[in-house]
């Protein structure tokens, strides 16, 4: 009796083995269906074995969470693409690595501020994205929140802008010409909002500035972040 207590002790046989593949199954089946308890989703994933289905659940309580969110983005991803991907700033899905946005790091600074500026910061609202981005995350929300108040006049003044050129310019125009020039007579008759139109984007090309040396101190801290987490 004492010796078959004694075999039954301890980790569950093969405790060793790669297992991350059938817990990536698991994850997807949770993160389609998430009133699905583990335990559920293994026997769904094909796990028959007790031996097999212990050694899952004590790995399941320790990784489960890396793998659901893993998981979680992969489902997020391949909805954008069926319905025809995220449009803001046109990046597309998330680095499961990161948990930001794929293009991100790499992308102009306009396209950057554009996908802050319709979801403010929101893809880096990740346990690694507020560990890595630290100190550079509060300028980031500040510009952010400086463009988002300077965007809508910027806006409505290029709509006046478009209007009054499109009157001025209409019987002068070729045939199949397209697009709005700016000739002297434009500015001119365009007065007060020419004026605010300039200086609007003499202030936004002060702004865009500091984006690419934030962009440059976040990718190299989470460079740092992912090769410390890989040698663990």
């Amino acid at each position: 009796m004492t010796e078959s207590l004694k075999k039954n002790r301890g980790r569950p046989k093969g405790s060793g083995k790669d297992d991350s593949q059938a817990l990536s199954k698991v994850a997807d089946l949770l993160a389609a269906e998430d009133k699905m308890k583990p335990t559920t989703a293994m026997k769904r994933a094909g796990v028959k074995n007790p031996s097999d289905l212990r050694r899952l659940q004590v790995k399941w309580r320790d990784e489960g969470a890396v793998h659901l969110q893993a998981a979680k983005q992969r489902l997020e991803q391949k909805r954008n693409a069926a319905r025809g991907g995220h449009s803001a700033g046109g990046f597309h899905g998330y680095d499961p690595t990161t948990g930001l946005p794929y293009g991100l790091l790499s992308a102009p600074p306009h396209n950057l501020i554009e996908h802050l500026r319709i979801s403010p910061l929101a893809r880096l609202n990740t346990p690694i994205g507020r560990i890595a981005l630290g100190p550079e995350r509060q300028a980031l929300e500040e510009h952010t929140r400086r463009m988002d108040e300077m965007l809508p006049p910027f806006d409505s003044i290029q709509e006046i802008i478009k209007q009054t050129l499109d009157k001025k310019n209409s019987p002068r125009k070729k045939r199949g010409e397209t697009g709005y020039n700016f000739p002297p007579v434009g500015r001119s008759s365009l007065g007060p909002e020419w004026q605010a139109l300039e200086e609007h984007t003499r202030r936004i090309d002060e702004m865009l500035r500091p984006f690419d040396s934030i962009q440059e101190i976040i990718k190299r801290t989470l460079d740092r972040t992912i090769s410390l987490r890989k040698t663990k």
